[in-house]
């Protein structure tokens, strides 16, 4: 298990690491992770060609989800110039860590991290995983959506919301089947546009990949985080479209 869904964000590409790679959208990053939060990244060590991994120990200073750690493992690839890279020892995270045979486990480009000081990520990322660690919702992990494959999001990308309230919106979706959901709207841009967009997403038809081997078991339980995109009221999804 390395990834998540749980709010539709499709992959980000970042030059962060001197690297051009693809993040695990925010929403899948969330769901997949057994621990997400911010901590102290104390000691990188040296990688074990066995594992391909780097133990960094870690110090953790706020939790969103899952509980305390103090480490956790990197994964490498000498022959991958994205997977080639380090976190540096000293300079505080935010980390998404899924959990694989017991351990927790990311790598540079599959994975989803940034450094604190990456305020144009945090700014908005934040006060979303907020609202989020709050839920204690059980989100499903073993499937994937694609964007291209659901027609959803042709239809959000054209959608304006005249004087919103907020900036962004947050919906969990649970859906049993081809045209049974249910949608909570954790926090929305205002009541008629959240009705519209919830009627969008009951009209969508919805597309589950499995996620490695496994199979999508229904009922699925995820998130969808929209944020509006200009003063037009244009939207887009904050991690599916957005470019970093």
């Amino acid at each position: 298990m390395r990834f998540l869904l749980v709010l539709f964000f499709l992959g980000m590409s970042t030059r962060l690491f001197a690297c051009e790679c693809t993040f695990l959208p925010l929403d899948d990053a969330f769901r997949v992770s057994d621990f997400v939060g911010i901590g102290l990244v104390e000691k990188v060590y040296e990688q074990d060609p066995a594992t391909k991994s780097k133990k960094v120990e870690f110090k953790v200073t706020k939790i969103f989800k899952g509980k305390e750690i103090d480490h956790f493992y990197f994964g490498f690839d000498n022959n991958n110039l994205c997977m080639g890279g380090d976190l540096e020892e000293g300079e505080k995270y935010l980390m998404y860590l899924p959990k694989e045979n017991g351990r927790h486990i990311t790598n540079l480009c599959l994975g989803r991290h940034f450094p604190v000081w990456y305020h144009y990520v945090l700014k908005r990322e934040l006060e979303i995983l907020e609202i989020v660690s709050q839920t204690r919702i059980d989100f499903s992990d073993t499937f994937l959506i694609e964007s291209y494959k659901n027609d959803f999001f042709d239809k959000i990308s054209v959608f304006k919301i005249p004087k919103p309230i907020n900036d962004f919106g947050v919906y969990v979706v649970k859906y049993y089947s081809k045209y049974l959901l249910e949608i909570q709207t954790l926090t929305g841009f205002n009541t008629t546009a959240d009705k519209q967009i919830e009627s969008m997403i009951r009209r969508s038809i919805w597309y589950f990949d499995p996620w490695y081997d496994n199979k999508v078991n229904f009922p699925v339980t995820f998130l969808l985080v929209l944020r509006r995109y200009d003063s037009y009221g244009n939207l887009y999804s904050i991690g599916r479209y957005d470019s970093m």
